[in-house]
């Protein structure tokens, strides 16, 4: 259950706090608790051997805004330096890694695997089962909006282990771009380009595999630093003041460095859904 909740804050920060301009509609009111609840169909695929598909079929949002702190999802923050274009903010979250780890077998939902990517035939393929699991890690650091213009933000966000589980750093670079869809009516389309950027410890602390971490096989991997790239579309469609249709896609591209891990079997990772997201 721990996994299935920490992907879809995974899932729903990244759609959510990808970029407010100040003067833009998207931002959120200030001093408010927001709720909304997307029903629907999608999948978050999983790139271990022996890991299971999310389904996204109840897709919750919970944030909060006030002058300084804000709740997005799962990230806790707070506003340090601001002005028109920049802000600049301390935050926490949980790293994400440790949800593929965590088995959880969601009932009566059929899911299609989407892992399609490149798999290596020179690497033996290690179950998650057959290693020692890995534990949550607590991060912590900065993250820095630029706000272009009402169309187009920068985010970049860099966060250290503060629970020294694997000692390491994690962070993240993002182009986002708003457009709105001349021939359909109070639509957005909404695309971004970047890039994830994992520590050589956290790689090898998650995906590495020493000879004491497992009892049925002798390989061993150490992992290195890597950068996965990232993309993602998004549409939505006003239907009324609360409904509104939602569509959302995006695609991590694992490096060679995390890739070749004999724990992974595909290069990519997908985030699909398409739904009606009702607004309390």
């Amino acid at each position: 259950m721990l996994k299935y909740l920490a992907l879809l804050c995974c899932f729903i920060t990244y759609t959510a706090i990808a970029g407010c301009h100040p003067e833009s509609d998207s931002c959120a009111p200030v001093s408010q608790w927001q709720f909304s609840i997307a029903v629907g169909g999608g999948v978050h695929t999983n790139p271990l051997n022996g890991g299971d598909n999310i389904p996204l079929v109840l897709v919750p949002s919970v944030s909060y805004y006030s002058e300084k702190l804000f709740f997005d999802n799962g990230l806790l923050g707070y506003s340090l330096v601001e002005n028109e274009r920049w802000v600049f903010s301390a935050i926490t979250q949980l790293n994400q890694e440790k949800a593929y780890f965590t088995r959880w077998h969601p009932k009566n939902i059929f899911v299609v695997s989407m892992n399609n990517a490149f798999h290596g035939a020179s690497k033996e393929a290690i179950d998650i089962n057959q290693v020692e699991d890995r534990d949550w890690a607590l991060d912590a650091g900065g993250q820095l909006n630029w706000f272009i213009d009402q169309h187009t933000d920068v985010m970049a966000k860099l966060l250290w282990d503060v629970s020294n589980v694997y000692q390491g750093y994690t962070g993240e670079l993002s182009v986002n771009h708003r457009v709105t869809v001349p021939f359909i009516e109070h639509s957005q389309l909404s695309f971004g380009l970047g890039a994830q950027v994992n520590s050589r410890k956290l790689v090898n602390y998650y995906y590495g595999v020493e000879q004491q971490d497992s009892l049925f096989t002798q390989v061993t991997f150490q992992g290195k630093t890597s950068i996965n790239p990232v993309f993602h579309v998004k549409f939505t469609k006003a239907i009324s003041t609360q409904w509104r249709l939602s569509f959302y896609w995006k695609r991590k591209l694992l490096d060679a460095n995390t890739a070749n891990s004999p724990l992974i079997n595909t290069s990519q990772i997908d985030t699909v859904f398409l739904g009606m997201e009702y607004a309390f």
